[in-house]
């Protein structure tokens, strides 16, 4: 790709938009394990107020600050992940793909187009039906990264539709000792579906800017 800056023409290599989503939910995981580790571990730093050995107004301002600093990145992790796995499982979705759907209450079919799959179908449902026979693989829901990508939906959600400004409980569940699996689980699950791709010997233009 080329492209014309102040008038001078920049060439560079076409970037994978999944790759690029990845990596920005990585570089986040990373800067949010640091800090945790620097800075809120609590085997190697002190956290109680009541125990800090500097004024504790200013040490109530710090750790805040390290507090917030720590959930805009596993927040900005958590959502580039998730838009990550999303955007994937959009663009495996041949464009004559049709998806069929049993309403059993009605004895009726639903059928969906690429549009209508990407607009209507969960991501889970992509992930759980709709992959699996694009990709002709078994379903995903046995990896273990299955419950984290399921915790990584509920916290993405969490954060794009929270219901109340005072509603903030959610925070808390970015201090649980799996969150950086959560985090991880996008990546874990396009690997899944990547290995079992290849070892069919196929080939998938998704795949060379994505993998390592």
């Amino acid at each position: 790709e080329e492209i014309i800056i102040s008038g001078t023409r920049l060439t560079y290599f076409t970037p994978n938009n999944i790759a690029i989503l990845l990596s920005i939910s990585n570089k986040s995981l990373a800067k949010a394990k640091n800090i945790f580790n620097e800075k809120l571990d609590p085997q190697k730093v002190n956290l109680a107020l009541q125990s800090a050995n500097i004024n504790k107004v200013d040490f109530l301002n710090k750790k805040s600050g390290e507090v917030c600093d720590y959930i805009e990145s596993i927040q900005t992790s958590i959502t580039f992940a998730y838009t990550a796995l999303e955007t994937f499982a959009n663009l495996s979705i041949p464009k004559d793909y049709i998806y069929e759907v049993k309403v059993k209450t009605k004895g009726t079919k639903e059928l969906y187009d690429k549009e209508a799959i990407e607009r209507w179908i969960t991501l889970r449902d992509k992930l759980l039906y709709v992959l699996p026979d694009v990709y002709g693989c078994k379903k995903p829901d046995k990896e273990k990264s299955w419950s984290y990508f399921i915790k990584l939906e509920k916290y993405r959600h969490d954060i794009i539709h929270q219901k109340s400004i005072n509603s903030t409980e959610f925070y808390k569940t970015y201090f649980r000792r799996d969150i950086f699996d959560v985090c991880n689980s996008a990546e874990k699950i396009i690997c899944f579906f990547y290995k079992q791709d290849a070892e069919k010997n196929r080939t998938n233009p998704l795949w060379p800017w994505m993998i390592n």
